[in-house]
């Protein structure tokens, strides 16, 4: 018996697509991407791969939890080969999860000294999509540098995936808002064709095509 897609989410929005999540420390948040990275493979269908940035990280969670929710082995650290090169390139889009303040504020910035603005970097020349997923605590979220710094990013072409504003912090984004943010900047990046993409909590209905 097939497992029925979970609820919210666009079945195979994501079929064979190649995601690179840079994922860093700034946010306790780091616990949930790997659920949501579970979801872009078995619900999306999409390609993962995991970049870790540094000790606070890893502190946090464990590279091999990534490992298991990717299906892939995760990048720790930016070598001699040029991850930040040859896997954003070989990427479809760059999903930056959690986007902490400093994360949002290096990548305005040009300050490349960590894994996500380094791979954010060469993406956003490359023409590669990026996606950032923020989470914080709330009065840091209404920050009139952050305001000022996510739109340094907008007007890159970055995009931005919305968090969930309660008890007094800017929470990471569900897995369904991920993937159809992830989705709906692919189908435009990719032109023609017709996508369809869910958002927030619309019931499953059957779609005659």
């Amino acid at each position: 018996m097939s497992r029925p897609p979970r609820r919210g989410i666009n079945t195979g929005c994501l079929e064979g697509r190649r995601i690179l999540v840079a994922t860093g420390g700034g946010s306790i948040s780091i616990y949930r991407v790997p659920d949501i990275i579970r979801e872009m493979r078995r619900e999306g269908g999409a390609k993962v791969k995991v970049a870790m940035g540094g000790k606070a990280s890893q502190a946090l969670i464990s590279h091999e939890v990534f490992r298991w929710a990717s299906g892939n082995d995760v990048i720790t650290e930016v070598s001699g080969r040029l991850e930040h090169i040859s896997d954003v390139e070989g990427s479809d889009a760059l999903v930056l999860m959690p986007a902490s303040f400093d994360t949002i504020g290096k990548c305005a910035n040009g300050i490349a000294d960590e894994v996500q603005p380094l791979m954010f970097s060469n993406a956003v020349g490359s023409g590669v999509p990026v996606l950032f997923v923020p989470a914080m605590h709330q009065g840091m979220f209404r920050s009139p540098a952050l305001r000022r710094n996510t739109d340094i990013l907008r007007s890159m072409g970055a995009l931005f995936v919305e968090p969930v504003v309660e008890e007094g912090k800017a929470k990471l984004a569900g897995p369904a808002e991920v993937i159809d943010a992830v989705a709906r900047a692919l189908a435009g990046q990719r032109g023609g064709g017709r996508y369809l993409v869910v958002s927030g909590r619309g019931g499953e209905e059957v779609i005659d095509q």
